[in-house]
Order: structure tokens, then sequence, then C-alpha cells
């Protein structure tokens, strides 16, 4: 298990991840822990080829490679709409309190998602140039204090439209709930549509 910064992006600024890679090929990759234990989600199953090792997420559109001849895991990453790097400090492989999303029982009694603060995504300047429509939802977990976290992306009718839309879920909120052991998941859906000119 690693213990890894991602950074580079414009928007989000410096991420913190973490990231195991299982030897059945798997890749999983969580957040920080909250409210004391772990929720992993999966990746792209990893490949090594050549000494260099390679997976996606989907999630966020990236692609990560690292060249495993470095006395450190890290690398580079790149997406549609930018690239990084990433750099990584390697963790004990016991995990406590591990909760994979897939499996999890949390959300049998769910709250309510009340919106608290719904960011609207800018219409990409490109896009209106070459008059580009389209449709992207957007699906996460929300944790007891109302913040959004583990976006993906399950629907993109364009590639240009990916950096706004987490854009405006980074700056979204919902209102928190009592019971701390409660993660709920919600999605959203954005329509990006030109006003007609007549």
């Amino acid at each position: 298990m690693w213990n890894c910064l991602v950074y580079g992006h414009a928007r989000r600024g410096d991420e913190q991840y973490l990231f195991r890679f299982l030897p059945d090929g798997r890749a999983d990759v969580s957040p920080p822990r909250r409210d004391g234990f772990r929720i992993w989600s999966r990746l792209s199953d990893w490949r090594e080829r050549r000494g260099r090792l390679s997976f996606s997420d989907t999630r966020l559109g990236r692609e990560y490679e690292a060249d495993l001849r470095r006395m450190t895991l890290g690398g580079r990453w790149t997406s549609p709409s930018g690239g990084g790097g990433w750099w990584c400090v390697q963790l004990s492989d016991t995990v406590e309190d591990d909760i994979n999303v897939e499996r999890t029982q949390t959300y049998d009694l769910m709250p309510p998602l009340l919106a608290n603060r719904m960011a609207t995504p800018n219409y990409p300047i490109r896009a209106i140039r070459e008059a580009r429509e389209g449709r992207a939802v957007v699906c996460f977990l929300v944790d007891n204090s109302g913040a959004i976290f583990d976006p993906h992306i399950v629907e993109l009718t364009d590639e240009i439209f990916r950096a706004t839309t987490l854009w405006a879920i980074d700056r979204s909120h919902y209102i928190g709930w009592d019971k701390q052991d409660i993660v709920r998941p919600g999605c959203r859906s954005f329509i990006y549509e030109l006003d007609p000119i007549f």
C-alpha cells in the first residue's frame, strides 16, 4: 500500500490518495481516512511491462505511469485536460476498518441528500467557439459532514466537459447528518446546451 501525492491539476491542487496494487492485478484507490474507516474504489487493473507500471483512473480520466527502476514509486499522469505527476511512500500492508465500495453495507438507511451549495459549471470557451453541446453524469460519495468525495464520471458525451464538471462537483456541498458511519452515494447530471441565436 502506498501513500501518494498527486500534483499538477490546475484547479484541484495537490491531492492525497492511497493506492494499493494487489497480486491478482487489481488496483484500488482510497481518499484519506474519514471517521475511522477507509473506502476503496476500483481502478483499472495494473500492468507491468519493461520496468514500467501503468494503470487508469476512469473516474477522473487519468492514465498513470511509473518507472519501476527508480528508488521510489511515482511518475507522471495524463488526462485529456492536462497532466502532472505523482509520488508515493510505501506503508504497511495491514489496513484496519477498510470498506470496499462494491460491498459496503453503510448505505442501508440513507439520509436524504439536501443541497447546501450546488456549483454550476462554466461553459468551456472552446466548446462555445466550436458550438459543442453535451451531457455529463457524475456519481460520488457524501460523508456525514456533507462533503463530496471520490467523484466518478459515469457518462460523458464529450471530453471537453470533463474538467468543468469536476470543478462544479469540487465546489458543491450537501447538508450533513448525525450518524457518522453513514456514507451515501449520490449523482448529478449536467446538460451543456447553447442558447439558440434568433
